[in-house]
């Protein structure tokens, strides 16, 4: 069974720094009126389940709150408030240590494992310690209601999960149930719908008349289509024919445009003739105008 060894309360609420050791047995804590003892159970409540909430039980005069709780199965539990630092510190036996933060209202998992002395579910909204009672708290279950007593022995005695079960196979029974009706329901509606469609074999019958002839109407247009493309190549080959045409006219004057070709020919040879021949009296006269130059020389 885990148990608290020693707990160490620094800066919460009236201690400044107490510390207690606790002995194996029951641990009697005595003495005057506002002098801590309540604080030291808030204290261990702190640690064990992270409540009160905020800062107000930080001492006056301090900016920070520190408890920590070791336990006979040898982990050291700590807890730690400041203005901007919320957390808990976890040394395990071994001696390696676990900081946790961001945690929020809940109580850490591992720390739970660590001190196994959890809250005990009594109902949807309704934990309970059942090993820390406050100085003015009622005996176990005694100031509850007699359904919240009813649910925790029957919580406590495993009762609770047959209730569960009932619970469960009412809803499910309820739920189908609901199903059911909401089928009725829907079939009670198609068959509504249904009788507007009583004539659907004459409709049916017409559908097929209808795609009859949409086949037929696809099958001439089909046929139109295909007379336009012949359509169409028949002006191109008209229209070569009549181009072949002209180019035949034209032919028929190839022979005459051969007499003038042929004529033209002899011309040009005539021309070239008479360009040499131009070509030649040009040098020869220049040759005699050169010798009577030579001539004058010499007769000078």
């Amino acid at each position: 069974m885990i148990r608290i060894n020693r707990i160490k309360i620094e800066n919460f609420q009236s201690h400044r720094n107490t510390e207690l050791s606790f002995s194996d047995g029951l641990n009697v804590i005595v003495g005057p009126s506002d002098q801590g003892k309540s604080a030291i159970i808030r204290a261990i409540k702190w640690v064990l389940y992270n409540e009160p909430r905020g800062t107000d039980f930080i001492r006056q005069g301090a900016n920070s709150a520190r408890v920590s709780i070791e336990l006979n199965n040898g982990y050291v539990i700590t807890r730690e408030r400041t203005s901007s630092k919320n957390r808990y510190t976890l040394r395990d036996p071994e001696g390696n240590v676990s900081i946790f933060e961001g945690f929020g209202n809940e109580v850490p998992l591992e720390i739970v494992k660590a001190h196994g002395i959890p809250k005990v579910v009594l109902d949807m909204d309704i934990r309970a310690s059942l090993n820390i009672g406050e100085q003015l708290e009622g005996p176990f279950l005694l100031s509850e209601s007699g359904a919240t007593r009813a649910k925790a022995i029957g919580r406590l005695t495993g009762i609770h999960i047959i209730d569960q079960a009932i619970k469960d196979c009412a809803t499910d029974i309820r739920r189908e149930n609901q199903t059911c009706d909401r089928v009725r329901n829907e079939i009670d509606d198609i068959d509504k719908k249904l009788e507007e469609y009583e004539n659907i074999k004459e409709l049916g019958n017409r559908l097929e008349e209808s795609e009859k002839i949409i086949a037929k109407m696809e099958a001439l247009m089909a046929k139109t289509d295909m007379l336009e493309e012949k359509k169409h190549s028949l002006q191109d080959i008209d229209a070569q024919y009549l181009a072949q045409i002209r180019i035949l006219s034209r032919l028929d004057r190839l022979e005459e445009c051969s007499v003038y070709l042929k004529a033209a020919e002899l011309g040009f040879l005539r021309l070239n003739q008479i360009l040499g021949v131009k070509k030649r009296y040009s040098e020869i006269m220049t040759m005699i105008a050169e010798m009577e130059k030579v001539l004058e020389k010499q007769t000078l």
